[in-house]
Parts: C-alpha cells; structure tokens; sequence
C-alpha cells in the first residue's frame, strides 16, 4: 500500500477544432488513440499519498474531459448515420406492440422498485424479453443481538409474483431474482457470508424466488470475491436448489488493456473475469458517467458515451481471449448496464418528469425535439433551464447493438423510468 503506479493519457491529434454537438446527419471523424507508460514507483508517506490521491482524480475527471472532446466516434456499424432529431411528442404518444417478439435476442436482466408501480406493470407485460427480474426488496443487517438478519420480507408483492409467472413464457424464465444489500454490515469473517447465503435460500424457499442479485460494497481481489460469493451460492442452493446469482459490478475505471486509473486498485477487467465463473451472471454499470467526469453537472454530461462503453468491451476482450474458458461463455454472462432515466436541469428524471419538462417549456426554446450528439451517441435537448438528456429508442438501439456484437446482455435500471414502447427495441 506505500507504493503507487498511475497510468498517463490521452495522446491525440485533430485536423481540425472539435465542434459541438452536430445536429446534421454526419458524423464528424477523428483519428485518436490512448497512450499508457507505467509510472515510477516511489514511497509515499501518509500525507504525499492523500495529496497524490487528490491529484489522481483529478487527473481522471479532466482526462475524462479530454476523451469526450477530442475521442473519435466509433460506436457501432450504424454510427456513419445519425438517427437525427426526435420529437418529444413522438416519445410520448407511442403505445408498446403486444407480443412482439424481441428484435436483438439478448440476455436481459431488469430492476423494479416497490416505489414505482409502473415497473412491475411493464415487467409482467414484456416477461417475454426477460431473462432476470430484479425487484428492489432485500438488504442485510445485524439486529440488537448482533445477529445477521435478512431484511425487506415486507417489500415482497406475492400477488405480482404470481402474476408474472402466469405471464412468462413457460419456461421458467425470467427468474426473479431480488436485488440483496448490504448498507452497513460489519463483517467480522467469511462464515458471515455463508449464513448470508442460508438467509437468501430460505427467503427463495419460503416466497417462490429463484436466486439473488448482489451487491456488494467492497470489490476485492479476485480470490476474496470469489470466496465470498462461493460461500453465499453453496449455503443458498443447499436450501433451494438451483439458486441463481447475479452480481453488480461497478462502474469501470480502467482504460486500454485494463489498466486503471489509481482509485478501484484491485478492481480490473482481469478481476471481474475471473469473478464470473462463481456466478450465473453478472451487471457492469456502463453508465452515470457524470460520476467519473464531476467538472459539470449530470444533465450536461453524457449518459453513457459510447466510446467509454467500447473501451471498456476492448479491455474485457483482450483478457477474454487470453483465458482458459470459453471465449462465448465468458461474455454471455455479462450484462451491459443501460439506464431507463435520464437527467434535467434539477437532477435525475423519468418520462413523467420529462413530460412535465416539455408541459411547462411550451417549446420557448429549443422546439420539442431532442438532437443528437453525434460524439457519445446520445440524445439531449434544451428546455427552459438548462439541458435534459434522456435515453430515447435511438440510444438504446445504439446499447443493443454494441451489446450483440460483444456477445453480451443488457441489464435495465429501472423498468418503470421510462415510456414503455421503448422496451419494443429490445
């Protein structure tokens, strides 16, 4: 922990100054590429190292800045097109096609939340496309007697359940697996997990569940996660056969070839490759990129930039092709993260918000069409006060796409933020 290595970015060159984002149906082509030489380790001492920490993610939020502005688009073999304007009315008139077939054929996971009701009307209405459903129910803790206790049993909705497996398509399938938390767990030893595991089996037994989707708060090295998550697996299935579990990642860090950036120091493409054999599948959240890049606010930040997405599919590739699994069964289990809501000048917003947006803006400004930005391969418009982006069918078509040609999934927060038609895409 005394010594520090760091990688050093963005090496670019420009024909001619970056313009803004296009609203014509060309996309503006650079050559680019990134640059990594390994830093000299050196010994820091307790208050070199914090002052070297601060200068690390500031390095990686301007770096961040410059890949936006002088990256090249290279999305997917539909980027030499944009999709153009796309009018808020349009978004908001269209209707779902019942039993309509999926269009991409990918794995796909899904979250709802007991707050938004609308998520497991569409849940139970696009069961078909589904392969996982996530309801937002469980987390852990320790009671007074410091005991491990499972809590959230009050959020399970027994009727919805029926209901969804009524309207599934016969095989099993989605699987209902309840996103699991662990706000402020103290873990004092791995035994913890095994009775963390014992926990999830009986809830699985008792309600009609099929597994568990974690998420954890400490990312560790591959040996220890997967400890971990063997523990949790053994102890569940030995209660309910079967048990399926599904694991978040966090947002990636790294760049080219894996490397990363000084933070996540033990979370690599590397490590979450090696993690996927304890597990059924599991979420990288490629997206909330206003996390990684904090010098503007979210609504003027993209979503998800493509070329984020495609750089962190590169690392992942090149480490999939060095291992000893299967190439395909490696990357089927991964899910690429797509967010259903967006953000406005006030923060996080879902359809309802963004009609309540386009109501009170009575088209002042911009019109009601949303442009596209043709650099990070996503939707934004500008209303009264400020700028909105918001997933619209276009991005997630772009999403879909580049997940097909991984030989990846897609995993949706959350499937009530959004205008159901959308979900017709997948």
């Amino acid at each position: 922990q005394g010594a520090w290595g760091w990688q050093t970015l963005v090496a670019f060159s420009s024909t001619s100054p970056v313009p803004k984002a296009s609203r014509l149906n060309v996309a503006t082509r650079r050559d680019w590429r990134v640059t990594g030489t390994r830093g000299s380790e050196a010994a820091f001492s307790r208050t070199s190292r914090a002052r070297s920490t601060m200068f690390l993610k500031r390095l990686w939020s301007v770096s961040c800045a410059l890949w936006l502005n002088f990256g090249a688009v290279s999305c997917s073999e539909s980027d030499k097109a944009s999709p153009g304007r796309v009018s808020i009315s349009t978004l908001r008139e269209a209707a779902p096609s019942p039993g309509q077939e999926p269009q991409f054929g990918l794995r796909a996971l899904a979250f709802v939340t007991p707050w938004n009701s609308e998520g497991y009307d569409n849940a139970v209405y696009f069961a078909s496309k589904f392969e996982w459903i996530s309801p937002v129910w469980f987390h852990v803790e320790r009671d007074a007697s410091d005991a491990i206790v499972l809590q959230g049993k009050q959020d399970v909705n027994q009727a919805w359940i029926s209901k969804l497996r009524d309207a599934s398509p016969g095989n099993g399938k989605p699987y209902i697996v309840p996103r699991l938390v662990f706000p402020s767990l103290r873990v004092e030893n791995y035994e913890d997990f095994n009775t963390i595991g014992k926990l999830v089996g009986e809830a699985a037994l008792e309600y009609g569940l099929d597994g568990a989707t974690i998420e954890m708060p400490w990312m560790h090295s591959a040996p220890v996660m997967k400890n971990i998550l063997q523990r949790i697996r053994f102890d569940a299935r030995r209660v309910k056969p079967g048990f399926q579990v599904v694991l978040v990642f966090p947002k990636p860090t790294w760049r080219k070839a894996g490397v990363i950036t000084g933070e996540k120091d033990k979370f690599t493409a590397q490590t979450m490759l090696d993690v996927l054999t304890t597990v059924d599948a599991a979420m990288l959240m490629t997206y909330d990129f206003h996390h990684l890049d904090q010098r503007k606010p979210p609504n003027e930040t993209p979503l998800a930039p493509m070329i984020w997405i495609e750089e962190t599919f590169d690392a992942v590739d090149i480490f999939a092709d060095a291992s000893k699994e299967p190439r395909e069964e490696i990357m089927s289990k991964l899910l690429l993260g797509v967010p259903l809501y967006g953000y406005g000048p006030s923060g996080a917003i879902t359809s309802r918000d963004l009609i309540e947006l386009h109501e009170e803006d009575g088209g002042e400004t911009m019109g009601e069409e949303f442009e596209w930005d043709v650099k990070v391969q996503e939707h934004y418009w500008k209303c009264v006060d400020g700028d909105v982006r918001f997933p619209t069918p276009q991005f997630l078509v772009r999403r879909f796409e580049e997940a097909r040609k991984r030989g990846v999934g897609v995993a949706f927060w959350e499937l009530g933020q959004n205008f159901p038609h959308v979900l017709d895409y997948l």
